[in-house]
């Protein structure tokens, strides 16, 4: 995280002690000098296009700083500028006393036709080097949070990825596990759904992706979300692809062994039927349930005698012996 301050060339010593203080919470200070009047430089506006926190020092609201600024125009009028575009994104810090301070000679409301309260009502204040060092003290964990994400944003757009939520969805069914830790980063929440009400979760177990299923279970996803063309959780769908490793993952997790489908069938039942000797013993090891029915009323036990797998059949009698 950057944190750039803004200053006139007569503002020098006030700058330095905030990169100083910038840098003493470990943290990139960057210094950018600017002049007076109403053209926003350039460089400032690179700057402003590269987003981040920026303390602007701005002069006394008695409208003469000591340094020959009379307070009839000249005193920084381009920083409503950027209170404007402060207004969308970034963290905007003002070194003075009052919003009237931080006006200064511009016109009420200019640029945006509004009163200087609702012009400023999004900007920090601070009367110094100390009252600075009490607001990063205060939300230092929340700006850098806010950098993180917008790093995070700016890392996916540029490399041509939509930031949106069927974007992630997206990245997510196509292994996409890069893509996946940004929008993880940049704030999208890891119990998203694609676009046929399936979860993210699910989404990464139907596609055998254990990295992914385990970086979305680090990052907190509900572990027995339901999707809804099937209703079953991301174990009913690691069952489904035989998928061990990630029915591992999903058991150690605290996944419910006992989750079924909408027509009633459980992660073992599925098992049973796949002839998945190894699956079923992590699920009776787990505690599944052998007499619960499905929606025809046969049971995971009913079913495993019915198909005669003798290796399964060895397992109910090992692990849930009639």
């Amino acid at each position: 995280m950057t944190v750039t301050v803004v200053h006139r060339k007569n503002e020098h010593e006030a700058a330095g002690a905030l990169a100083a203080l910038v840098q003493a919470y470990e943290l990139s200070a960057a210094r950018l000098e600017v002049d007076d009047g109403w053209a926003l430089s350039p460089a400032l506006a690179e700057r402003l296009e590269a987003g981040g926190c920026f303390i602007v020092v701005l002069p006394p609201e008695n409208g003469n700083d000591g340094n020959g600024n009379d307070g009839n125009g000249n005193d920084a009028p381009w920083f409503p500028w950027m209170a404007g575009f402060f207004r969308r994104s970034g963290t905007l810090v003002a070194c003075a006393a009052s919003p009237d301070a931080a006006l200064s000679g511009a016109p009420d409301g200019a640029p945006f036709g509004e009163s200087s309260s609702n012009l400023f009502s999004h900007v920090r204040f601070v009367a110094g080097v100390d009252a600075c060092k009490a607001l990063f003290d205060a939300e230092i964990g929340v700006w850098k949070e806010k950098a993180r994400r917008e790093d995070a944003r700016r890392a996916l757009l540029d490399a041509g990825i939509p930031w949106s939520d069927a974007s992630f969805a997206a990245r997510v069914g196509e292994r996409d596990i890069a893509s996946a830790r940004l929008f993880l980063r940049g704030g999208f929440s890891p119990d998203l759904r694609d676009a046929a009400g399936v979860p993210l979760l699910s989404v990464a177990a139907r596609a055998g992706d254990d990295e992914m299923v385990r970086l979305l279970l680090d990052a907190g996803a509900d572990i027995n979300a339901p999707a809804r063309d099937r209703g079953g959780s991301a174990l009913i769908d690691a069952a489904l692809g035989k998928y061990h490793g990630i029915a591992r993952a999903l058991i150690q997790n605290g996944a419910d062994v006992n989750r079924t489908t909408t027509d009633g069938q459980s992660a073992l039942i599925i098992s049973v039927g796949l002839a998945d000797a190894p699956f079923v013993q992590m699920l009776l090891e787990a505690g599944a349930h052998t007499g619960d029915g499905d929606a025809l009323g046969v049971s995971a036990r009913k079913y495993a005698a019915l198909f005669n797998n003798p290796a399964i059949l060895a397992l109910f009698e090992q692990y849930a012996p009639a």
